[in-house]
């Protein structure tokens, strides 16, 4: 956060690839737990929730909010349909999800890299859905380079460092 402000600068390295110059996170106070995934933190995540008025998330397109996608999706659109949501996701157009994709080796193919793009332009459609079911929802988008995700609610901040893999997959 230069100045405040967040910024992530790509450089094209080549055709196929494309490198992060700036945005990386350095080491410093040390994270209360480490999850090898989004997925493992799912059942603490979901508990989490239950007891919090207001979840945030920032990040490429949300597909842990799915529908029947995860244990905190569950308590979202079940038990919870009233807590305040707010969700700021890709522009589905953004120039910046085809850098964030080639940054991830098996996308460096352009079929590859349409076919994941498409996935990810659905799933947001998917997400905008399936946010108008809840009376506090609200989800917006953004054209921001990303280096990472979060998620907020009362009680935790939950960071998801995105790696040169799928994002599912980065700790």
């Amino acid at each position: 956060f230069p100045e405040g402000v967040y910024r992530c600068v790509f450089r094209e390295a080549d055709e196929k690839s494309c490198v992060l110059l700036e945005g990386n996170l350095e080491k410093g106070k040390p994270v209360d737990i480490t999850y090898n995934t989004i997925f493992d933190a799912d059942s603490e995540m979901a508990a989490d929730l239950r007891d919090s008025s207001a979840m945030d998330f920032f990040g490429m397109r949300g597909g842990t909010f799915l529908k029947e996608n995860s244990k905190i999706a569950d308590v979202l659109y079940g038990e919870k349909k009233d807590v305040k949501c707010r969700i700021l996701v890709s522009y589905p157009y953004c120039d910046m999800i085809e850098k964030r994709l080639k940054m991830v080796p098996e996308f460096s193919e352009r079929e590859n890299l349409e076919k994941r793009w498409k996935q990810i332009f659905e799933d947001i459609g998917r997400l905008e859905e399936n946010i108008k079911e809840l009376k506090n929802g609200n989800i917006r988008f953004h054209e921001q380079p990303l280096s990472w995700r979060f998620v907020i609610t009362d009680n935790a901040i939950y960071l998801g460092y995105y790696e040169q893999k799928l994002s599912s997959k980065s700790e």
